[in-house]
């Protein structure tokens, strides 16, 4: 997610269209790649009984999260007609998740918790 960070931060300083393009794959890529881990940080830190519902409420703040993302990525374009803003506010959010994924994953969840 930090990775996805940079490379999307990056972008904004792009200066041709290749460029931009290879930073944006490169952000996505790395953003898909920690998805996918988020995905096995749940099957390796919560008991069996419990995957489907941590999964489900990731799932569902993710989505939640997601749908706001052209709302705001439209204001800032309308209000500054740059995209520049709209991808730092990006680079900043996927900064804030790598920082709790680091922070409030801390121990597995047994059937305990």
């Amino acid at each position: 997610m930090l990775l996805s960070a940079a490379f999307t931060a990056f972008v904004t300083r792009a200066t041709d269209t290749t460029s931009a393009v290879t930073l944006i794959v490169m952000a996505l890529f790395c953003i898909y790649f920690a998805g996918t881990s988020c995905w096995g940080l749940i099957h390796t830190n919560v008991t069996a009984r419990m995957t489907a519902s941590v999964g489900s409420i990731q799932n569902f703040a993710s989505f939640v999260f997601a749908s706001f993302a052209p709302v705001i990525t439209g204001w800032v374009l309308d209000t500054t007609k740059s995209f520049s803003l709209a991808l730092m506010i990006c680079a900043g959010i996927a900064v804030v998740g790598a920082l709790a994924y680091l922070v409030l994953v801390r121990k597995p969840i047994t059937d305990g918790a």
